[in-house]
């Protein structure tokens, strides 16, 4: 019961620390990563609160703002491990897989969905002499430094447990539409051997809408025979198709998705590239922008998004300021921006291929920045000068902001920070409490049923 997980955390830990929560929750419930638990929701969700209050609080924090998720059907996208029960590369007993930590042994993993590895195939198990070499100390000290340090790695490995394989034929966590889509796609696949053989592993991107993209990887070169069957499938199935092998990337028409996020009553339409990041959790992200809206309301001049995707943030925050610069690297990211920004009719943001190192040297000087030319968007030349930058947003990965980005941030009067990691979040603070204040702190639950907050 909801009583008994919250009593059981409390008198384990007392709330004390993250990293004990971050242990203790999965192997309280035993949770696995394809399954959902709405009877055991809230109290998951209150006590991940609870050890975020606790380590945030000797900062001098607000009051949290609680966001929770839906309690099943709430991923928008997923990735699939395809194992074939026969031959190897058979066709026709093929299923999907998801490989997960064995009972009571889900220590301190990623988010589910959120970065898996893709097997191919199960590892093999280290053969008895390998492991006497590797424990003999005569041999050991015949090795150099760096030699040595592989081997500690790899020795490290041998006693530790592995992953095992689970099929899987639903996945309450996802979206209804990868639900629907994933028998069809997989019979499909199992009773053709174009589209069936040589493939290791299938992904899926849909939208609030019901759009749907499905990705599929192969180890053997495709063709145009190949893409025949593809768009047969696409016709039948009502979804885009893109197929992936070495070196090879074959769209069925699209290789991209259409959100529509409804933020406080107004549309914002997003282009989401296969294979580039979008927010997994699609209504915790409407949550998202309309708290970072209401949260930037009253500031005045103009906002600058370091490594800003496709806009996410970026369009939906336009309104409540002047100008809007995003600054993103990667040229996908920065192709769909562009289509974003004209769909939304966002006149006053320029989103452009530009490292945030480029963008630093220039800005302390108030010159000119030149973006990189990306597809058919051209190079711009962007004058400094006329921004007044009174607030920056961030939203790094994992590992938080480095030393010299904090210093950067702090030269600003406003700072908006999205973190995925409320460890490297609290470093970080430490140091950007020296010259600023918190006075807004919400935590979202963009995975449910794991510990992670947004």
């Amino acid at each position: 019961s909801e009583m008994c997980i919250r009593d059981s955390i409390n008198a384990e830990y007392g709330g004390r620390s993250h990293h004990c929560m971050r242990r203790s929750l999965p192997r309280l419930l035993r949770m696995n990563i394809y399954d959902v638990y709405p009877s055991d929701y809230a109290a998951l969700l209150e006590a991940k609160v609870a050890t975020t209050r606790n380590t945030f609080t000797p900062l001098g924090i607000p009051e949290l703002e609680v966001f929770a998720s839906s309690k099943e059907h709430y991923r928008m996208r997923a990735e699939f491990t395809i194992f074939h029960e026969g031959a190897k590369n058979s066709v026709g007993d093929a299923y999907y897989c998801m490989y997960d930590w064995p009972a009571g042994q889900q220590e301190d993993q990623p988010a589910a969905g959120e970065a898996p590895a893709v097997v191919e195939e199960q590892e093999a198990e280290e053969p008895d002499g390998k492991r006497q070499k590797m424990s003999d100390g005569a041999t050991r000290r015949k090795l150099s430094k760096k030699a040595m340090r592989k081997l500690q790695r790899k020795e490290a490995k041998l006693g530790q447990p592995k992953k095992e394989r689970v099929r899987i034929d639903k996945l309450p966590r996802a979206s209804t539409r990868i639900n629907e889509l994933m028998p069809e796609v997989l019979s499909a696949l199992n009773t053709s051997e174009l589209l069936g053989q040589y493939l290791f592993q299938v992904n899926f991107l849909t939208t609030l809408s019901g759009e749907a993209l499905v990705t599929l990887l192969y180890h053997k070169k495709l063709t145009d025979e190949w893409a025949a069957e593809a768009a047969a499938l696409k016709q039948r199935l009502g979804c885009d198709f893109v197929g992936r092998a070495k070196k090879q990337v074959l769209p069925v028409d699209r290789n991209f998705v259409v959100e529509e996020l409804s933020v406080h009553g107004k549309p914002l339409i997003y282009k989401q590239v296969e294979g580039s990041f979008s927010q997994p959790n699609g209504h915790m992200c409407e949550k998202m922008l309309e708290w970072a809206i209401d949260s930037t309301k009253k500031l005045d001049g103009d906002l600058l998004e370091l490594y800003c995707g496709n806009g996410n943030f970026t369009l939906a925050l336009a309104p409540n300021f002047g100008k809007v610069l995003g600054t993103e690297i990667s040229k996908i990211s920065v192709e769909a921006a562009q289509f974003n920004i004209e769909q939304n009719k966002a006149e006053n943001v320029i989103i452009g291929c530009l490292s945030s190192e480029d963008f630093s040297a220039a800005w302390a000087n108030k010159s000119i920045v030149k973006t990189r030319p990306v597809g058919d968007i051209a190079a711009q030349e962007i004058d400094l000068s006329q921004y007044n930058f009174t607030t920056v947003l961030v939203d790094p990965p994992r590992a938080g902001l480095d030393d010299g980005t904090i210093s950067m941030l702090q030269q600003y009067e406003n700072i908006v920070y999205i973190s995925c990691n409320p460890e490297t979040l609290r470093v970080n603070l430490e140091e950007l409490c020296k010259t600023h204040s918190v006075t807004k702190f919400a935590v979202f639950d963009q995975f449910p049923y794991t510990p992670h907050l947004e």
